[in-house]
C-alpha cells in the first residue's frame, strides 16, 4: 500500500494520517485508566485453558410483558444483554472504547470524511444458515432509520445519515454517505441497537442473528433461554454451551439466588450488599469503573421545575459526598449534575464543583416564590442505590424547607409505566462508548429519551459542530460548554458517577468490566466455568 493511502483504513480504530477527517476517531478513545477491577478474588483472570460447556444462569433486576428481541427497539438492560448474544454489530469496541472489527473487518473514509465503505467478513453465517450480505447490513441500518420502527437509538442515528443514503456495493461492501462529517461513526455502530438481522427480516419472536447464541425460548418480562451457535464465525467461540437470563426484580432474592448458587451472576449489586458477596465461600463483586449516574430527573416543562430558580435550588440541597458515602459505599466519584464523567476523554474538569448551600437554596426558592415546595419523588430498586438516595435527598432538601415525598413503585414495569411519565424520578445510565453519544441520546432536543424534557437550540448545534470537528481540543472545548449548559440549566441533579458492581460466581473465568455496562457489558462469548 502507498503511502499516502496508509492512512485511509480503518482496522481496529488504528491510528491514521492527520490527511484522513477520522483520525480523531482512534484517537478519542486513547486508552482510558480502566484496569481490571475486583472487591475479591472473582476467579475472572484465566486459571487456565478455557474449558467448554456448561450453561450460565444469570439474575437481571429489570423485564417486562414489553421486553423485546429486536435490537432496534433494545431498551434496558435485560434487553441489551440479549442483543449482545444474539447479534453482531457492524463494528464493536473494547474496555478501552476504541473502536475495532466486528462484521465489518474494516472500513475507510474518503478525504471529505462523509463517504464511508465498510468491507464485511465472508465467513459470517446467520442462525438459519443464510450468509451475511451487505443487504442485510443496509437492511438493518434503514429500519432503524424507520420512525414507524420506533428505535430509541434513531434519534443518534438520523441527524448523522439519512435511510436512502446507505446502500450495498455488492454482497461484501457497505456505502454510508453521510450528511456532514462525523468522527464517531464507528463508534455509533457498535452499539446494542445497530445488531445485524436478515434482509427484510420481522418475525423476533423467533430472532435470526449472527451472534454468538441461538434463541430458544423467550418469555418476556420472565427469562430467556440461548444456545450455543455451533456455527459462529468466530472460531472456537463461545465456550458455553448456553445461557439463562432470568428477571429477578427483587435485589435480595437476586443476591439470595447467588450465594445458594441458583444463579451463577447477577446484576447491581446493592453497595451494602458487597461485604455479604464477598464473605461467602462460592461468590464475589465483580467492580467495573464507570461512568454510570443515578440522576434525579425534573421535566422542565412541568411545574415547579419550569422554575430555573427551583431547579438551581434543589440543585443546592444535596451533599455529594454523604450520597457517595452514604447509598454507595464510596464507590464512585462525586457528579456535578451533567452526564460525562471523569473517565471520559472530553470531561470537562474546567466546571467548578457545585457545592451544598442550604441559605442559597432558600433563597431561591424564595425569589420563585416556593418557599413551601412540596414535591413527589418516584423511585425503584430498578435503579442501583435509587430507592436510599431518593430517601436522603428527601432528608437533606427537608434542611431547605421542601417536602419531598417518597414514591416507592415496583422494579417490574418501572421503565415502561413510571420513567418518562411523572415529573420528578430517580433514572440510571450506563455511559455510553463517546460523549457526543450520551448527550445526544439524552439532552439533545429531539432524543426519544430526552427525560427532562429541556431543550436549547444554542445546545443542539454545539452537538452539532463538535460531530463534524475534527480537532481534539477544540471538541473538547465544546463539550466542556455542553456540560456547562446542562449544569447550569438543564433539569438533572446528578450527585455522583458510580461503579458499576455485580455479583459472580467464582467459577466464571474470563469476564472482562467495561465502563459502559454490567457484567462485561454483556460479553460473554469468552466467558467459560471451571471445574
Amino acid at each position: 500500500m502507498k503511502d499516502e493511502n496508509r492512512g485511509r483504513q480503518f482496522i481496529g480504530g488504528q491510528g491514521l494520517t492527520r490527511r484522513q477527517l477520522m483520525a480523531e476517531a482512534a484517537r478519542l478513545g486513547v486508552a482510558l485508566p480502566f484496569a481490571v477491577s475486583v472487591l475479591a478474588a472473582t476467579g475472572t483472570a484465566r486459571a487456565a485453558d478455557p474449558t467448554p460447556g456448561g450453561q450460565l444462569r444469570i439474575g437481571f433486576k429489570t423485564g417486562t410483558a414489553n421486553d423485546t428481541a429486536d435490537p432496534a427497539k433494545s431498551y434496558h438492560a435485560g434487553d441489551h444483554a440479549r442483543m449482545r448474544q444474539l447479534y453482531n454489530t457492524l463494528t464493536g469496541t473494547g474496555p478501552d472504547l476504541v473502536p475495532r472489527p466486528e462484521l465489518a473487518e474494516r472500513w475507510e473514509a474518503d478525504e471529505s470524511g462523509q463517504r464511508w465503505k465498510f468491507f464485511l467478513r465472508k465467513d459470517v453465517q446467520f442462525h438459519d444458515g443464510r450468509p451475511l450480505r451487505a443487504a442485510d447490513a443496509v437492511y438493518s441500518l434503514r429500519r432503524l432509520l424507520d420512525p414507524a420502527v420506533a428505535s430509541p437509538y434513531r434519534s443518534l442515528v438520523a441527524p448523522v445519515v439519512d435511510a436512502d443514503a446507505i446502500s450495498a456495493d455488492g454482497d461484501s461492501t457497505v456505502l454510508i454517505n453521510l450528511k456532514a462529517p462525523y468522527a464517531d461513526l464507528p463508534s455509533l455502530l457498535a452499539n446494542y441497537n445497530v445488531g445485524i438481522v436478515p434482509e427484510n427480516f420481522t418475525a423476533f419472536d423467533h430472532a435470526v442473528g449472527t451472534g454468538p447464541f441461538k434463541l430458544k425460548e423467550f418469555k418476556p418480562g420472565i427469562s430467556t433461554t440461548l444456545v450455543r451457535n455451533e456455527n459462529y464465525w468466530k472460531k472456537g467461540l463461545p465456550y458455553l454451551d448456553g445461557l439463562e437470563l432470568r428477571v429477578v426484580a427483587d435485589p435480595v432474592a437476586r443476591v439470595n439466588g447467588l450465594l445458594s448458587g441458583e444463579l451463577d451472576m447477577v446484576e447491581a449489586l446493592d453497595a451494602k450488599s458487597v461485604d455479604l458477596v464477598n464473605n461467602s465461600p462460592n461468590a464475589a463483586a465483580f467492580r467495573s469503573p464507570s461512568g454510570y449516574h443515578v440522576p434525579i430527573v425534573m421535566e422542565i416543562d412541568q411545574p415547579p421545575f419550569d422554575k430555573p430558580e427551583v431547579r438551581a435550588a434543589l440543585k443546592l440541597l444535596i451533599d455529594r459526598e454523604r450520597v457517595l458515602k452514604l447509598v454507595y459505599n464510596g464507590l464512585g466519584q462525586v457528579g456535578n449534575d451533567q452526564p460525562i464523567a471523569p473517565v471520559y476523554p472530553f470531561y470537562c474538569s474546567d466546571l467548578p464543583q457545585r457545592q451544598r448551600d442550604v441559605a442559597k437554596a432558600k433563597e431561591l426558592l424564595a425569589k420563585a416564590g416556593a418557599s413551601d415546595l412540596s414535591v413527589e419523588l418516584h423511585c425503584s430498586d430498578a435503579v442501583p442505590g435509587g430507592v436510599a438516595l431518593a430517601t436522603l435527598y428527601s432528608q437533606m432538601a427537608a434542611e431547605g424547607g421542601v417536602t419531598v415525598k417518597v414514591i416507592r413503585d415496583p422494579s417490574d414495569g418501572y421503565w415502561k409505566s413510571i420513567w418518562l411519565k411523572v415529573p420528578f424520578s430517580v433514572s440510571g445510565w450506563n455511559m455510553r462508548a463517546t460523549a457526543d453519544i450520551m448527550l445526544s441520546l439524552v439532552y439533545e432536543s429531539g432524543a426519544t429519551w430526552n427525560e427532562t424534557h429541556w431543550k436549547n437550540p444554542e445546545f443542539d448545534k454545539l452537538l452539532a459542530d463538535g460531530r463534524q470537528t475534527l480537532d481534539a481540543a477544540k471538541r473538547k472545548d465544546i463539550y466542556c460548554q455542553a456540560q456547562r449548559m446542562i449544569s447550569d440549566d438543564g433539569g438533572v441533579i446528578v450527585p455522583v458517577f458510580i461503579d458499576l458492581l455485580d455479583g459472580v460466581s467464582k467459577k466464571i473465568q474470563g469476564l472482562v468490566p467495561y465502563p459502559t455496562g454490567a457484567m462485561g457489558e454483556w460479553h460473554w462469548e469468552e466467558v467459560w466455568l471451571q471445574s
